[in-house]
């Protein structure tokens, strides 16, 4: 019995042995679990955290790439706009220059009559000229003046076997000439200066007045109304009148008050 104690004492005592190791053990192991645990965690926490900073990085490069991508957008349709835009351009170019090329070829078609027409005209001026200068190389032929009556109509003097009359009215060198031509007369042609004195004298005051000499034919060229040269008779400085009809006249007053009319009824 006392073995039997003494064996279920050491027994005892063996076993609160072996839980002691066995509860030491288990706090090792325990502690151990604990510390790989905390690494785990720790691993883990720095993992998450390096994904956590990818997937942010990865973030900003799809925002910068969609950026850039917008960007590429905005410059392809720029261009795209910038290519229609010149194209209309273009294209209002040609329009514009064909229109150009058809005006430049209507106007060369037109120049190209008008120096056509300008070549007539230049031909029968210079027809007409020879025609003068033969006109007035040949001698003057002699006037047969017609007979008239012992008196002149009412309100002409006679000068030389010719009638002559002043009309006082404000008209232009035409208008003075068809006066005249209604009165059965011409504008006065005071050929010589003794004609001229006459006409002068017809005058009651110093007023301008029509002759019947103009440069209508060609300016600075006078000529009498029946057609003849100026000659060398008629000496008195003539000038034309601005903005009127062309005509001579003793000074440079703008409008004239009276016009001289030659009831002329000789014939060439």
């Amino acid at each position: 019995m006392s073995d039997l104690k003494m064996t279920v004492r050491k027994l005892d005592q063996q076993t609160k042995g072996d839980l002691k190791d066995l509860k030491l053990s288990v706090s090792k192991l325990d502690q151990k679990t604990t510390d790989d645990l905390s690494g785990l965690k720790l691993a883990f926490n720095k993992s998450d955290q390096k994904t956590t900073d990818d997937l942010s990085d990865l973030k900003l490069s799809v925002i910068k790439l969609d950026t850039k991508t917008a960007d590429i957008q905005a410059n392809v349709s720029g261009w795209i706009h910038r290519q229609q835009k010149m194209k209309e351009d273009v294209s209002a170019k040609l329009v514009e220059n064909e229109e150009a090329v058809n005006n430049v070829a209507a106007s060369v078609t037109q120049l190209t009559k008008s120096g056509l027409e300008r070549e007539k005209i230049l031909h029968r001026l210079e027809k007409l000229e020879d025609n003068m200068k033969n006109k007035q190389d040949k001698p003057e032929k002699k006037r047969t003046p017609i007979r008239l009556p012992a008196t002149c109509p009412d309100g002409y003097k006679k000068h030389l076997e010719v009638c002559y009359k002043a009309f006082e009215a404000l008209k232009t060198f035409s208008k003075s000439t068809e006066t005249c031509r209604a009165d059965g007369g011409t504008l006065a042609m005071p050929r010589d200066a003794g004609i001229d004195a006459f006409v002068v004298s017809l005058m009651k005051q110093k007023f301008d007045f029509w002759i019947g000499l103009h440069d209508k034919r060609q300016e600075g060229k006078w000529e009498w109304i029946d057609g003849t040269a100026l000659g060398t008779g008629y000496n008195r400085q003539v000038t034309g009148r601005p903005c009127m009809e062309s005509g001579p006249g003793y000074s440079r007053e703008t409008w004239v008050s009276t016009s001289g009319c030659g009831d002329d009824l000789e014939v060439t």
